[in-house]
């Protein structure tokens, strides 16, 4: 298995198995913000958004807080 079937897979899995729906979020952003792709495509044709609009919609204050922050300091070391 090569690193990006790897990634694929821990993707699968972070998108659809383990992670809270907040969490999901939260993965869908970060790898928006390292790949600066809108979405997360599987090879049968489905597709994951993972936009910033589409991951903060919905998004409670706290959940919208705790983003931000998380956000904020990662933006501080770049």
């Amino acid at each position: 298995m090569s690193i990006i079937d790897a990634t694929d897979v821990l993707l699968h899995v972070y998108f659809f198995v383990l992670l809270s729906g907040g969490e999901q979020r939260l993965v869908a952003l970060a790898y928006h913000l390292f790949t600066n792709q809108d979405f997360y495509g599987f090879e049968d044709g489905k597709r994951y958004n993972n936009s910033p609009f589409e991951v903060f919609s919905g998004v409670d204050e706290v959940g919208y807080q705790l983003a931000k922050n998380a956000i904020d300091i990662r933006l501080q070391f770049y």
